[in-house]
This record gives C-alpha cells, structure tokens and sequence, in this order.
C-alpha cells in the first residue's frame, strides 16, 4: 500500500470518527440544534448507522495499515476500541428504539383492549351498576400500573439511550486520536526505513 493511501485513509478515518463523535454528542445534548437549521433528517438512525459504517471502514483498514508496518501498541489498542465502541454503541441505540416501539405497541394494544372492555360495560343493566363502579376502579388500578410500568420503559430506553451515545461520543474520539497517531506513526516508520537503506547503500 502506498504512503499517500496510507494518508488518505487515516485523515478521512480521524474525519470520519470525528464526526460520528460530534454527531452523537448534539443528538444526546443538543437534538433541538438540528430541528432549528431544518437539518432534523439527521437525527435518524440511518445517519447515525451511515456515520459509524464509514468510521468503522475506515479504522479496519488503519488498524490493518497499523499492524503491518509499525505494530504500535498504542495505536492498535485505540483503533481496535474505537472499532468495538462504535458497534456497541449503534448496538445499544437500536436495542433502545426497538424496545421503545415494542413497549409502545403493546402499551396501546392493552388500552385498545381496555377500551373495548368497557364499552362492553355501558351495555349492562342498571342493577349491575355497583358491579361496575368496582370493576372501573380495578381497570384504573391497572392503567395506573401499566402507566408506571410505561415510565419505567421509558426510562431504561433513556439509560440505553444515554449509554450508546456516551460510547459513541468516547470511541468517535478514541478513533480520531488513533488515526492521528497512526499517521505519526507510519510517517516515522518510513523515514526510519529510509535512514536505514541510506547507510546500507
């Protein structure tokens, strides 16, 4: 692989994590940021999947430039970390939203049925009302149950949520840091390599 290729890919690699990093950052801080410039498109987790994609390319094909002409721990502990981080963290995301739409569904489903339960009610004679002022408040314990286990949905998909944009935020970085020193790296590698056939010769 040429030296110039080498190059390209660690400066579009450090590019590319660094924008993955900055974009999960504003999505988990600032995702009004994007809505306010009409870029609201970019909240969407086909962004987020194309951005960490090109990040992971990018930092596979540094690690392999890494370990073929330097082997640098440093550099290949970062890449490598940077690489997982970034698919545990789009892992996690996914895990949140599809948990989130599931515990959705089936929070509307339930109520659908709730609802059809008790117009079926109305429909009883008058002498059932007592029956039913006892049956409406073992429906609203249960809407208040199913109400407080929605909330704690909500708030282990936030957990998730906040996780996978945390290690994105962290391995984004991590990776940037380790393309940079990857070119540091190879361009010392080169020149020692040259300083060594110069004496030879």
């Amino acid at each position: 692989m040429s030296d110039s290729r080498e190059r390209l890919i660690d400066r579009f690699g450090a590019t590319a994590s660094s924008l993955c990093a900055l974009h999960c950052a504003i999505c988990a801080l600032l995702p009004a940021a994007f809505a306010a410039i009409g870029l609201g498109v970019l909240l969407s987790h086909n962004v987020e999947n194309a951005l960490a994609a090109v990040a992971v390319f990018f930092g596979l094909a540094a690690f392999r430039v890494a370990w073929t002409t330097h082997r640098s721990t440093a550099v290949t502990t970062l890449l490598a970390f940077g690489i997982v981080g970034l698919i545990g963290a789009r892992g996690l995301e996914l895990s949140s939203s599809h948990d989130h739409h599931h515990g959705t569904d089936a929070h509307a489903a339930h109520h659908d049925d709730h609802d059809g339960d008790h117009h079926g009610d109305e429909h009883h004679d008058d002498e059932h009302h007592d029956d039913d002022h006892g049956d409406d408040g073992h429906h609203g314990n249960d809407d208040h149950h199913d109400d407080d286990g929605h909330h704690g949905d909500d708030h282990h998909d936030d957990g998730l949520h906040l996780a996978g944009s945390s290690l994105g935020i962290t391995a984004g970085l991590m990776l940037a840091v380790g393309h940079l020193l990857n070119l540091r790296a190879v361009a010392r590698c080169r020149e020692e390599c040259c300083d060594t056939e110069a004496d030879v010769s």
